[in-house]
């Protein structure tokens, strides 16, 4: 086993769930992104948009959120836990953003975390 790999899980101290995805991966594939990848299903990484948009991990944490660290991230980042009170938290961004154009009177206002597919369906004027 590499580094990488042994690195990799770190991100679980769940030494079943460990063995587990050891097992089930195939042997051609245990990088340790794919190893990380199955250890924290459910979370959301803190280089994720949402993430991003609300402020980092810092924010969320500040809201309650509980964060697991990656202790070989060089960036020090980690995984969301709550991935409800994540969303909640860019909503309420979201509306915060939106807020000048709707005192502005701005009759139809839509936010989203990501771009409806719809708008692709536009056709574009010549």
């Amino acid at each position: 086993m590499s580094f990488e790999q042994l690195s990799a899980f770190t991100v679980s101290d769940d030494h079943e769930r460990q063995e587990q995805v050891w097992d089930n991966l195939p042997q051609w594939d245990r990088q340790a992104h794919r190893i990380r990848s199955n250890l924290v299903t459910g979370e959301v990484a803190s280089t994720d948009r949402r993430v991003k948009l609300i402020g980092g991990l810092d924010v969320y944490g500040a809201a309650g959120g509980a964060v697991r660290r990656d202790l070989f991230d060089e960036e020090c980042g980690g995984y969301v836990l709550d991935v409800a009170l994540l969303d909640r938290l860019v909503s309420e961004k979201l509306e915060e953003v939106s807020a000048p154009y709707r005192e502005q009177g701005w009759k139809w206002l839509e936010t989203a975390f990501q771009r409806p597919d719809w708008i692709f369906n536009i056709p574009h004027l010549s």
